[in-house]
């Protein structure tokens, strides 16, 4: 027994003092200073480097591009009035002037979605910037308010 036990730990430490931790996958394969290969981009940024998968930054190429050819974008209008049938027809035509006069910078959108004619006003990329505009147009406007819309670039 006292026999089995000595070969038991001398096998135990040539087994376990010989056992080195090695990197897997892409560092076992490459040293550290080896260049990676063309599947992988490697970007410097000051002491920061970025290693990414080539397919990620076509990705990030093809988002950019795409937003290129966007038009609108996630923002803000002011409803200025909501009406229905005939009256609100004729009632959003009549204070879109009257806006178009006062605010002539400012866009205004009429839309009609059944049985609703509505008057949108402004295109506000931020929240901050269309309650300032809406604070400006309260007094006109006692029952304007705010609508998240796709909005003009």
């Amino acid at each position: 027994m006292k026999y089995f036990g000595l070969a038991f730990l001398a096998t135990a430490l040539v087994l376990f003092g010989s056992y080195k931790s090695r990197p897997t996958g892409f560092l076992a394969k490459q040293p550290l200073c080896a260049t990676p290969p063309d599947t992988i981009d490697t970007l410097t940024i000051g002491c920061a480097q970025i290693i990414q998968n080539r397919s990620i930054t076509n990705l990030v190429k093809k988002h950019i591009a795409y937003n290129q050819t966007q038009k609108t974008v996630d923002g803000y209008r002011i409803e200025i009035f909501t009406g229905a049938g005939t009256e609100g027809k004729t009632g959003a035509g009549t204070i879109r002037t009257t806006f178009i006069e006062k605010y002539a910078t400012v866009k205004a959108y009429l839309s009609f979605n059944q049985p609703n004619y509505s008057l949108h006003v402004g295109d506000f990329k931020d929240r901050i910037e269309a309650l300032g505009f809406l604070e400006k147009i309260k007094d006109d406007y006692p029952n304007a308010i705010l609508a998240r819309e796709k909005v003009l670039k």
